[in-house]
């Protein structure tokens, strides 16, 4: 464990240097970034200067509930999205050959190599807004305490299915139709379950799962049965991505020298 925290230290400071070379773009990506959370909060304001529900909530609890999407989404694009995007060009280009001959586990580098280091001030700003819902809607101490495990267990379900999507990249070799379905899935995860029809909320469930299950457990006890089932999902779902799924599709790359 301690040699893989030295190494993703040095991932970290690598994925620094790089950004800070280049200082121009590092701005105007976090102020895309910036840009990109302000429209998402100024539409739902929008909505709600003409309604008072969607759905069954207020707007503090559709506010708490956009937030809780959003710093998921600012989290996982900080430590993990772009790192998914050069498993695809590694596949492509042959390069994951190397990567399988290092002496430390592929799926580490493959996933934790890359660090957006933009995204650090979104997170940092979306953490605020998410804290400031929560006490508008007056939460009990005990659901402050769940709510790092619920952004944890959220993100856990996020990645393993994203994970498992991008699997498909040893088949398909060329990983844009890929990557365009994962970030429809993150699409998914910004709104509630129930704005969608029960014969397509069930047929889109383990995505709708990833946002609103926590929340609906944090606003509402009866539901902490399902965030429980929803633990145990995720611990499932890693131990077959890990022990099964990623092991079986390194088995089936076609090495670019083959």
């Amino acid at each position: 464990m301690r040699q893989y925290l030295q190494i993703y230290k040095e991932f970290f400071l690598i994925s620094l240097a790089e950004e800070l070379s280049f200082r121009l773009n590092f701005l105007l990506q976090s102020l895309m970034n910036i840009s990109f959370l302000g429209v998402y909060f100024l539409s739902s304001f929008f909505i709600f200067d003409h309604v008072s529900l969607i759905g069954l909530w207020t707007k503090e609890q559709f506010l708490f509930f956009l937030s809780f999407a959003l710093v998921i989404d600012q989290i996982h694009y900080l430590l993990f999205s772009f790192n998914f995007w050069v498993f695809s060009e590694n596949i492509r280009t042959g390069y994951f050959d190397f990567i399988l001959l290092k002496p430390v586990s592929s799926f580490f580098i493959v996933f934790f190599k890359e660090v957006a280091i933009t995204g650090i001030l979104t997170v940092i700003l979306t953490l605020p807004i998410l804290i400031h819902f929560g006490l508008k809607l007056e939460l009990s101490f005990w659901i402050w305490l769940s709510l790092p495990v619920c952004l944890f267990f959220a993100l856990a379900l996020l990645l393993g299915l994203e994970v498992i999507i991008s699997l498909l990249n040893f088949l398909t070799v060329e990983g844009m139709g890929v990557n365009q379905m994962r970030l429809q899935i993150q699409q998914l995860t910004r709104w509630p379950d129930f704005i969608y029809k029960k014969n397509i909320k069930w047929f889109l469930f383990p995505f709708l799962a990833i946002t609103s299950i926590p929340v609906h457990s944090m606003l509402d006890r009866s539901y902490w049965f399902y965030f429980i089932g929803m633990m145990l999902g995720v611990f499932i779902l890693w131990t077959l991505i890990l022990f099964w799924l990623w092991p079986k599709g390194t088995r089936y790359y076609e090495s670019a020298s083959s």
